[in-house]
């Protein structure tokens, strides 16, 4: 996992020795300790999963069409809404229509992709976070399948993220306010952006009547600090 504060490097099970990998973006000692891990195993694909901010969507309503017909459509879709962008990324929503995501500028990830050039590690696939957590949110929410839900997350390598989704298709995604030394003020302040994230989403639907199920995958202590507020 790829984003503004570092990577996370997480090695396959079959690797024996291998152990989880965690180097800030502003540590090059930690940096080059993943560069070592992923070289010392050179078969194994890497696959990257980037959780940036500024990640952009648009939805599109496609006619009915062949399977290769209907992916060569989808790429010109992706290519005249996004085509300067560094990351692009489609998902195919419950009603069939297409959500384009992308990302202008991915420095974290071009960093990266540099650093892979020179060592002999096999291209991997990229992902954006958007797409990966929206999938997960049925999973482990089936009543989020219909209705509006929001998924919240938080990692060491860029912080808190809420998705919003609605009837499986997605509606926002964004990272929040950085986490804090302390639970208590990061609750805190997830709390805040989640109430005004609620109140821009009424641009879209969503009401004070409207049920919004939560989702939230975050460490004990936080999760204590949210029960008390």
């Amino acid at each position: 996992m790829l984003g503004d504060h570092g990577a996370f490097l997480l090695p396959p099970t079959h690797l024996k020795n291998a152990i989880p990998v965690f180097a800030a973006s502003h540590d090059n000692q930690e940096q080059q300790a993943i560069m070592d891990e992923l070289a010392a195993a050179p078969q194994t694909p890497l696959l990257i999963l980037y959780d940036g901010d500024n990640q952009h969507t648009k939805h599109e309503t496609l006619p009915p069409l062949a399977p290769w017909d209907r992916a060569k459509l989808i790429e010109r879709r992706l290519d005249a809404a996004f085509g300067d962008h560094a990351l692009r990324g489609t998902l195919t929503n419950p009603d069939k229509s297409v959500t384009l995501l992308a990302i202008k500028e991915a420095k974290p990830l071009a960093a990266l992709l540099d650093r892979l050039a020179t060592r002999p590690v096999l291209s991997g696939f990229v992902s954006l976070s958007a797409i990966e957590c929206l999938l997960m949110i049925p999973r482990l929410a089936p009543k989020a399948a219909k209705g509006w839900a929001c998924l919240l997350t938080t990692n060491r390598t860029s912080g808190p993220r809420a998705v919003i989704t609605c009837d499986g298709r997605l509606i926002y995604s964004r990272l929040l306010s950085p986490l804090s030394k302390s639970a208590a003020q990061t609750a805190k302040a997830i709390m805040s952006e989640i109430k005004a994230l609620h109140d821009y989403l009424a641009r879209f639907g969503l009401t004070a009547e409207t049920p919004l199920t939560l989702i939230a995958l975050l460490p004990s202590p936080l999760h204590e600090a949210l029960n008390d507020i």
